[in-house]
C-alpha cells in the first residue's frame, strides 16, 4: 500500500503564514519527512497506521467514508503537520538552488530577522504539537489504538548488552 500523506502543500499555505502564491514545490519534499518525524511519534504506530488506512480507503475509486473519530483526528493533525512543514521549508523559501548556484530572494531578510522568524515559527509548531497531544489525551477513549511512541533515553557511555 502506498503511503498516504495527511496533508498537501495547499494545507501548508492554508494553515501557516505562507502566502497563497508560494510555489508548492518548496513544501512537498518535506511533507513525508515531517509526517514520520513529528506526527508518527505523537499518534503511535497503531493509530498512525489506522489513520493512514482510513485516508487511503477514502481516496479509492469506490471511496470508503472515513470514521468520524478519525476524520476529527485528521482535522487536528493537519495544522500541526503543516506548521512543521512550513518551518522545515523556510531555508528553501529564502535561498533558491539554481543552475548558476545558490541565490537569495530579492529583499532577503537579515540573519537576525531570519533567526527570530524561525524561532517564532518553531515555537508555533511546538505549541501546536502540545495542543494535539493534549487533545489526544483528552479524547483517548475514542481512539483505542492510541499508544504514543515511548522514547527511552539511551545510557550515557559504556557498553549495553
Amino acid at each position: 500500500m502506498a503511503q498516504k500523506y495527511f496533508i498537501t502543500a495547499q494545507d501548508v499555505k492554508d494553515h501557516t503564514d505562507a502566502q497563497q502564491n508560494t510555489d508548492e514545490q518548496y513544501f512537498e519534499p518535506r511533507i513525508a519527512r515531517c509526517q514520520e518525524k513529528y506526527i508518527l511519534p505523537i499518534l503511535g504506530p497503531a493509530l498512525y497506521e489506522e489513520l493512514c488506512a482510513a485516508l487511503e480507503a477514502e481516496g479509492r475509486t469506490v471511496p470508503v467514508p472515513i470514521p468520524d473519530n478519525l476524520d476529527e483526528l485528521h482535522a487536528q493533525v493537519v495544522p500541526v503537520q503543516s506548521q512543521w512543514v512550513f518551518l522545515k521549508s523556510l531555508p528553501f523559501l529564502l535561498v533558491k538552488a539554481k543552475n548558476k548556484g545558490l541565490e537569495a530572494e530579492q529583499n532577503a531578510v537579515s540573519d537576525s530577522q531570519y533567526r527570530t522568524y524561525r524561532e517564532e515559527a518553531q515555537q508555533e509548531a511546538v505549541d501546536r504539537t502540545k495542543d494535539l497531544k493534549a487533545w489526544l489525551d483528552k479524547n483517548k477513549s475514542r481512539f483505542p489504538n492510541y499508544k504514543p511512541a515511548v522514547l527511552t533515553p539511551r545510557p550515557i557511555g559504556g557498553i549495553v548488552l
